[in-house]
């Protein structure tokens, strides 16, 4: 992915200009689509684009599904459906050649597998001179046979550049086909994990702080659990999510860590729900008079469907409780995170949950 032929201008025009081989027009021309290339980059991560009617026609005449959140050109490009040729006819984007536009794409599409290959190089490099200890027991690797040990130490491979630079035919031949590929793929750098375009679904999503003076009165804690409810909740609706199971987390002065959890017939994304099973969960959990360090709340047990279950007799307050979280997220979503906190949890909420607002910023952008 580094080495590629797109971009062998990009990687090794100026070491041929430092060289004199590279004159003033072909420099010149070099300059200048890199700069057209930086400056699309930090254009499109910088222009955002709201989850309105227009934008999610937009994106529906693009064969791409409607945006649930806000987000940026960017984030957008990286979905499989979309060109730059379809953002710029769409947004009104200035005109690229056709090299500029193919870099552009290619860095919104595949930044996570460059950039995987790019650490993995490091690592290589790193690792190059790292010598194997000499008095390493090859016969105390489980994984190896008594005939592939006895093979290692005969072959004298003294630092981790060794093995990376023998031919894996051979490290086959010491250790066995499977893992002889293996040692010799990390030796080089090479991770055999897939590394994903888009990031995964979040599994779950928690959220805990450690408190500036240790909590000793439930009064106290609860205020913590409610800022807590409030910030893991908008998270979870902002990822259009909901959980079948609520737990919550306590650390004592002395670093002891307990939990208690509780599954939900219905899945929930409700501020109150949530901070009303955490008040039970944690009055259950705590002795009343240990100090109490940190406090956290978790949901599991994930679910993305839109359906839910249908009631005989549908819960009012439930509904309630549900539009005036969504009332909260407009407008925080509008003016900035926090801008509405309850009253109960406003000294709580000052550092209670600063990354999910980062993390929800970020999408907006």
């Amino acid at each position: 992915m580094l080495l590629r032929q797109d971009n062998a201008d990009l990687r090794v025009t100026e070491k041929g200009r430092a060289l004199g081989l590279v004159d003033d027009y072909r420099y010149g021309k070099f300059t200048e689509k890199r700069t057209a290339l930086e400056r699309t980059i930090a254009e499109l991560s910088s222009i955002s684009v709201s989850p309105n009617e227009e934008n999610n026609a937009k994106l529906v005449a693009m064969g791409t599904v409607p945006l649930r959140t806000g987000n940026n050109l960017l984030e957008l490009l990286r979905r499989k459906e979309i060109t730059y040729a379809k953002l710029q006819e769409a947004f009104n984007l200035p005109e690229l050649n056709e090299q500029v536009a193919e870099q552009v794409e290619i860095h919104a599409k595949y930044e996570g597998y460059i950039e995987k290959q790019r650490q993995e190089v490091e690592r290589a490099l790193k690792l190059e001179n790292k010598k194997i200890p000499q008095d390493i027991d090859y016969r105390a690797i489980k994984e190896l046979s008594s005939e592939a040990a006895e093979k290692l130490e005969k072959a004298k491979i003294k630092t981790i550049g060794d093995l990376a630079n023998t031919e894996v035919a051979r490290v086959q031949r010491i250790v066995g086909m499977k893992r002889g590929k293996k040692i010799h793929d990390y030796a080089n750098g090479i991770d055999p994990y897939p590394v994903l375009a888009a990031p995964e679904e979040a599994k779950g999503y928690s959220i805990s702080t450690t408190l500036e003076e240790d909590v000793t009165k439930s009064e106290q804690a609860y205020k913590v659990l409610l800022a807590l409810s409030d910030s893991v909740t908008a998270r979870i609706r902002a990822d259009g999510a909901k959980a079948f199971c609520v737990a919550v987390s306590i650390r004592s002065n002395d670093f002891k860590t307990h939990s208690h959890q509780r599954s939900l017939m219905d899945p929930t994304d409700i501020s109150k729900e949530v901070y009303q099973i955490s008040k039970k969960l944690f009055d259950e959990l705590w002795d009343g008079h240990t100090p109490l360090r940190l406090i956290g709340i978790s949901m599991t047990n994930i679910t993305r469907e839109e359906t839910a279950q249908m009631s005989l007799f549908p819960d009012e307050n439930r509904d309630k409780a549900r539009k005036l979280d969504k009332a909260y997220d407009a407008i925080n979503s509008k003016f900035g995170s926090a801008t509405i906190v309850r009253g109960s949890s406003m000294k709580s909420n000052l550092n209670i949950g600063k990354k999910y607002q980062a993390q929800i910023e970020h999408k907006k952008k």
